[in-house]
């Protein structure tokens, strides 16, 4: 995976985690989300890319399907909480 698609999918499970406003504790989860990202700009911040740009970009362009799937696969990699995973693929269902 390229830096650009790895934060898209950064900025997408973002985004996709926003959606859940029935897990009351998703401004954690965004706080720790928020981390990586940051962690992820400090480590590309020699690389000729506007983040800021390309977030507000990512925000519009992606769908809520793939901002939803994007949480998802990040829940797995970062051990994120069985009960947003479970939320996000029930919204999932939903969106078909």
């Amino acid at each position: 995976m390229n830096m650009d698609d790895e934060y898209k999918l950064l900025i997408g499970a973002y985004y996709g985690i926003k959606y859940l406003d029935q897990y009351e504790l998703k401004e954690y989860l965004l706080n720790d989300i928020r981390k990586i990202i940051n962690e992820f700009i400090n480590n590309n911040k020699n690389k000729d890319y506007d983040f800021k740009k390309m977030e507000e970009v990512y925000e519009k362009e992606l769908t809520k399907r793939t901002k939803l799937q994007d949480a998802l696969l990040l829940l797995q990699d970062i051990n994120g909480p069985l009960e947003v995973s479970l939320i996000i693929r029930k919204l999932l269902k939903e969106e078909k």
